[in-house]
């Protein structure tokens, strides 16, 4: 038996299903596509704000109810308190938002970039963590606020090289 078997033998852990491991070509487009769209980002006035990984877990169910509950990695911590890992950035920023609020100048325009945990059914094709960058427009309004965003996320597309982007607007205030 040679030693490679062996080893794989005697640890018989193997990575989880619908996770990842990164190589060195892996890590490098993913620095390449952060590091683009942060300086991208900064360059439209967006500032790096960076929040925890973990959070309580009513943060993300009061935002997003019930859909998202079961795409949760919770646990109940050593403390007694029933925590999250992040599965998105917007719960994150909007709670820090609102702790900071009156030392702040509205409208804060933020961007961030890290891991998020979603759990998924993995025939599916999708990964458990992945990276995620965004930016926040808080504090702001109506339809200049939404063309900000809307074209903030266009133009990070194009610099990273997505081609052929369709873009569908919904409002339903318009059915109304």
């Amino acid at each position: 038996m040679n030693l490679k078997k062996q080893k794989k033998q005697r640890i018989g852990i193997q990575r989880l299903s619908g996770m990842q491991d990164y190589t060195a070509e892996n890590c490098q487009r993913v620095r390449i596509a952060v590091e683009t769209l942060s300086t991208h980002l900064t360059k439209k006035g967006y500032t790096n704000i960076d929040t925890p990984i973990i959070e309580e877990t009513d943060l993300f169910v009061r935002k997003s109810g019930g859909e998202l509950i079961s795409r949760l990695y919770s646990f109940t911590e050593p403390g007694g308190h029933n925590v999250s890992l992040r599965p998105e950035f917007t719960s994150s920023a909007i709670r820090h938002f609102i702790e900071e609020r009156d030392s702040l100048t509205i409208p804060v325009r933020w961007q961030y970039n890290g891991p998020v945990f979603r759990y998924a059914p993995t025939e599916n094709g999708g990964y458990r963590q992945f990276t995620q960058i965004g930016a926040e427009l808080v504090g702001a309004a109506g339809m200049e606020a939404d063309t900000e965003i809307i074209g903030l996320a266009l133009e990070g597309l194009e610099k990273i090289g997505v081609g052929k982007i369709q873009v569908r607007i919904g409002h339903l205030g318009v059915m109304h």
